[in-house]
């Protein structure tokens, strides 16, 4: 954050130099004026009548501020900033260590201690920092574990009292770590000692985190389950969808499709509940990622997963309508960890992930091929978790901006709109691929591979302009309100720039 700074004194001085070089005097400077020293000036210096002065307490009485030497506890202490109504944020020290920071109260005496909790598994709290931002007094924690790998916790209380709360946790590398409050949005600085550096928005704890899942996802998919709904009880005989009844209504608007067997209005929306489900279980994985490390995360999440597909062939072998957020569970978790690379190392980051991917990816689609696909319909169970690896491989080498052609297509234009509604197009996109398909190209066409090449050429452009004209209602709206509440993370190529 120090960095910011810098450059916003930059940016001032530069404004300054720009102003003054603009002005008259300095475009027409008087050339015949001496440039050298302003002569000394002549005449008997003014006196000052030593008996009219008065104590500076007399003379401005806020200007002294009486505190004692020692805090009530005998700690000393230096100053870190004035919080008003006669309070100091103080931080206490001794001649072994320092102390996290407190608020003093110099009319009363009082001292308030912020009071960190620490949290279980961590045996050593050192102060890192401390910051009073707008509302807050923010502050920074080395916590060691008992196997001596080291995080750095944010705390924050408000300024006029209040519980501390722990509002994240970097780590386990070795880092500095600085807060700052924007808009009443934390943001965090970090510079790792090896890797770039980042400034991240804290986000507000567990129930802040559910509301903006919920405002992200749900307005658009009850408006999606809707028009699938009354498209489905118009059109009854589309494929994959069903009449709705009340009780696929009330499961599917509760997104609760993946635990309880209902008719589909839509065949997509077996995939939400599974969204849903791994929404719940993200920040478990984050906490076992962060205490147990990735090898040991991958392991309890999969380990299970197998187990069961091994005792419970029906499970694994047979076709079912319930019980796939348990199947994709480890492919999420790939995915969470494969995200790590953006902060790793420079040498990890220079692995051939693409290529390990490619390693990794081509026994099993060697496998579907010689199978076929009616044998891999089949043990979708065990080819999800046999390709989740080249998926997460893949997904590294893209974070590492390999390959590079790859990498510029995806964050074209076209392909960046498009991801702009992706979720709309998903929602609703096979009911539209279903009426096109079954009322306008199968009847009037012969062969399937030319009912699947008319169909693919109308719906292409029918469905991606009646998606954008859905999202711009029931998706978009909803986007905007979302980045005008939190900005999101800023990541930073130059450590040194969040110095």
């Amino acid at each position: 954050m120090a960095g910011t700074a810098g450059v916003f004194v930059a940016v001032i001085a530069v404004a300054a130099g720009v102003a003054v070089f603009a002005s008259p005097s300095a475009r027409q400077p008087d050339l015949a004026q001496s440039s050298g020293p302003a002569p000394l000036p002549t005449g008997a210096l003014p006196t000052v009548a030593l008996s009219l002065s008065k104590p500076y307490h007399d003379l401005w009485p806020d200007a002294l501020v009486a505190l004692p030497l020692r805090l009530p506890d005998g700690r000393r202490y230096s100053v870190k900033a004035e919080l008003g109504a006669d309070r100091y944020l103080l931080e206490p020290r001794d001649d072994q260590r320092r102390y996290l920071p407190v608020v003093f109260n110099a009319r009363t005496g009082v001292t308030r201690e912020l009071g960190t909790v620490p949290t279980s598994g961590f045996t050593v709290y050192d102060p890192a920092g401390t910051y009073l931002t707008d509302h807050y007094i923010a502050w920074v924690v080395s916590a060691q574990e008992t196997r001596g790998a080291k995080y750095y916790e944010v705390w924050s209380a408000p300024r006029d009292g209040g519980t501390a709360v722990r509002r994240a946790t970097f780590g386990p590398d070795e880092m500095t770590v600085s807060v700052a409050e924007v808009g009443g949005v934390f943001y965090a600085g970090t510079e790792p000692a090896e890797g770039a550096g980042a400034i991240y928005r804290i986000l507000g704890g567990a129930v802040r985190y559910a509301r903006r899942r919920a405002r992200r996802i749900l307005p658009v998919y009850w408006a999606a389950l809707a028009t699938s709904a009354l498209i489905a009880a118009i059109v009854p005989s589309l494929p994959l969808s069903a009449p709705p009844t009340l009780r696929s209504t009330i499961v599917y608007a509760l997104l609760l499709q993946d635990a309880l067997a209902a008719p589909a209005p839509n065949g997509a929306f077996w995939s939400i509940a599974v969204e849903a489900g791994l929404y719940l279980a993200f920040p478990l994985v984050l906490v076992a990622r962060r205490r147990c490390g990735a090898t040991v995360t991958l392991a309890a999440v999969t380990v299970p997963v197998i187990t069961a597909g091994l005792l419970l062939p029906e499970l694994s072998l047979r076709p079912r309508a319930i019980g796939y957020t348990l199947e994709l569970a480890p492919l999420f978790t790939m995915g969470v960890l494969a995200a790590g690379i953006v902060s790793a190392s420079d040498r990890v980051r220079r692995l051939p992930w693409l290529a390990l991917a490619g390693m990794t990816g081509a026994p099993v689609l060697m496998v579907i091929v010689l199978r076929g696909s009616a044998w891999a319909v089949v043990h979708y169970y065990w080819l999800d978790l046999a390709v989740g690896p080249a998926i997460g491989l893949f997904l590294a080498a893209l974070a590492t901006r390999r390959p590079l052609r790859l990498t510029r297509l995806l964050n074209g234009a076209p392909l960046r709109k498009v991801g702009g509604f992706s979720y709309s197009l998903y929602l609703i996109h096979m009911p539209i691929v279903a009426l096109i398909s079954t009322l306008l190209v199968g009847p009037r066409t012969g062969p399937h591979l030319t009912t699947f090449i008319v169909t693919t050429v109308l719906v292409v452009p029918i469905c991606l302009a009646t998606v954008r004209l859905f999202a711009a209602v029931f998706e978009i709206p909803f986007q905007r309100c979302h980045r005008r509440r939190e900005s999101g993370p800023v990541h930073i190529s130059n450590a040194s720039a969040c110095s």
